[in-house]
């Protein structure tokens, strides 16, 4: 009968992995995984008959990968209120600095003035307020007041900004592929593309949903596959997940740093999937197909 897998990237090995969708999970982290399928007996066991092993199919329930935002790719600080001289109130120091330039992907602002998924330039600033304007010393932007919210923002650089345009790739693209098989069968050639393109890859992705975060944001961005897969798999084998988009390349937009390793981990930056290997033949049991069980 059909094991169902839960995978989320933020239990992976992120000094090794630091790719949130492209690592291995490794033999200590399935060392609990038993390699028995769920049975259902249709008659006794017998010590006769031979289980037959077979391939199994692999059906994707669901796949989330993290939504494309500034906020992944820089130091969030989190505001908390704004008071009636249109003050943006951090509760401790955020470190900006006149000049500095924000950004917040964040909905909460809008309805009190803070435009969301804008470059804002930070003025009169204090240890924990700032004033946002629209422009390097120009006038601040009018903000209704507010004695309790979430809105995070982010330095904007350079960096950030390319990053985070990178990012965006997961919202142009019509499908992605996924590669998703035991490291040590790789069964290759499962998706039939021209000129044998995408030869690793198992499934294609369709974009579905997308799930809020509590700050506002968008959190994560859905990904389903409409076929399941047929291959090699052992229930209780390390297997690979990798993710390529449309042209072939890797979709490693979302990996860390070495400084982002040291900080504590970003749940929304993370990959999260699951879905369902069923086993096609197995002895005495219920199973897709019929087969003859030798008896020696």
């Amino acid at each position: 009968m059909s094991v169902t897998y839960y995978i989320d990237s933020i239990e992976r090995d992120r000094e090794q992995y630091p790719d949130p969708l492209n690592w291995d999970l490794v033999a200590s982290q399935v060392k609990t995984w038993t390699p028995a399928p769920k049975e259902i007996k249709a008659i006794p066991t017998s010590h006769k008959k031979n289980p037959v092993d077979f391939a199994s199919t692999l059906q994707i329930l669901r796949v989330d990968i993290p939504y494309p935002k500034p906020e992944l790719f820089g130091n969030v600080e989190i505001a908390t209120s704004i008071d009636a001289l249109n003050n943006i109130i951090f509760p401790s120091p955020h470190g900006y600095a006149d000049g500095d330039r924000v950004w917040t992907s964040s909905g909460n602002g809008g309805p009190y003035g803070i435009p969301s998924d804008v470059p804002l330039y930070v003025i009169n600033s204090t240890p924990n307020t700032i004033q946002i304007s629209t422009s390097s010393g120009g006038s601040a932007i009018p903000l209704t007041p507010v004695t309790s919210f979430s809105i995070g923002f982010v330095l904007y650089t350079a960096t950030v900004q390319a990053a985070y345009e990178d990012a965006k790739i997961v919202l142009y693209t019509p499908v992605l592929f996924l590669t998703i098989r035991i490291i040590n069968t790789k069964d290759n050639r499962n998706i039939r593309c021209i000129n044998g393109q995408h030869s690793e890859a198992t499934h294609l992705l369709f974009r579905g949903g997308v799930t809020q975060g509590p700050d506002g944001t968008p959190a994560f961005l859905e990904w389903y596959a409409k076929a399941e897969q047929t291959l090699r798999w052992r229930l209780d084998d390390p297997f690979e997940i990798r993710f390529e988009t449309r042209d072939g390349k890797p979709l490693d937009v979302f990996k860390e740093t070495k400084a982002d390793q040291l900080k504590l981990v970003d749940p929304q930056r993370q990959m999260l999937i699951s879905f369902i290997v069923t086993p096609f033949v197995r002895d005495a049991t219920y199973s897709n197909h019929f087969l003859e069980p030798y008896e020696g």
